[in-house]
């Protein structure tokens, strides 16, 4: 009988761990939340320059990357829907992008 206990707990927990995981693949935002670096990084491997964000509301962030090759700051106007992706504005160009894992655990280095 203390067997059988045992097997289920290893399985809950192994099943646990693995909906954990699927959601840290899925949907990092809603498992690790919204951070700064996050939002940074993810704008950084779209708009392909250095980026700087503060929040303004919760889905909400100002943003300004630096473009090495004009040498210039762009603002950028970002705005996080609830499934993660997002949508920078700025006044000469639009780039869209989603948290993902690399964001959060930086797989790339900035």
């Amino acid at each position: 009988m203390a067997k059988r206990g045992a097997v289920i707990l290893a399985s809950a927990v192994i099943g646990s761990l693995l909906t954990l995981a699927v959601l840290a693949v899925a949907v990092p935002e809603r498992l690790f939340g919204l951070s700064r670096d996050a939002i940074e990084y993810s704008l950084y491997r779209q708009a392909e320059g250095t980026a700087e964000c503060k929040r303004r509301s919760p889905w909400r962030w100002q943003c300004v990357v630096f473009d090495g090759q004009e040498s210039i700051d762009i603002p950028y106007d970002l705005r996080v829907s609830p499934n993660g992706c997002w949508t920078a504005t700025s006044p000469t160009r639009t780039v869209n992008g989603c948290l993902g894992l690399e964001d959060y655990v930086r797989v790339m280095e900035r």
